[in-house]
């Protein structure tokens, strides 16, 4: 996210690329295992559900990252089409931030970081 918001006409390194890919090639196959697992209560019913929802919005984001940069790569170029591919951008940019969200799926297994991030908030209170 960082080097997008830094070099915002050039395109990521493809190691970065690849790296991407790989989570979100990770990520599906945990959502997928998780869905298949929980069946329809992943859904409705379960206690982590809007955990559930957040899951299902990254993945989906992201699988449409993939998609959009498979499509903008094998698009042909005339004029058209690099107005497309600017809004194509955007939308990319908007999926990576929501990727971003992916930090707070983290904070929730990490008890420690948990209660330091309360304590810090509980902090920032009292000072406003």
């Amino acid at each position: 996210v960082e080097y997008a918001a830094t070099y915002l006409n050039e395109s990521p390194p493809v190691v970065l690329a690849v790296i991407g890919y790989v989570y979100t090639a990770l990520f599906l196959v945990e959502f997928i295992l998780r869905v298949s697992a929980g069946g329809l209560q992943f859904f409705t019913s379960s206690p982590d559900l809007p955990w559930n929802y957040l899951d299902s919005l990254i993945v989906s984001s992201s699988l449409l990252e993939v998609g959009l940069m498979v499509a903008v790569m094998f698009s042909p170029s005339d004029i058209s089409s690099e107005a497309a591919t600017l809004r194509v951008l955007r939308v990319v940019r908007i999926a990576k931030l929501a990727r971003a969200a992916r930090v707070i799926k983290v904070i929730r297994f990490i008890q420690a970081l948990r209660d330091l991030v309360t304590s810090i908030l509980s902090t920032l209170k009292s000072l406003v």
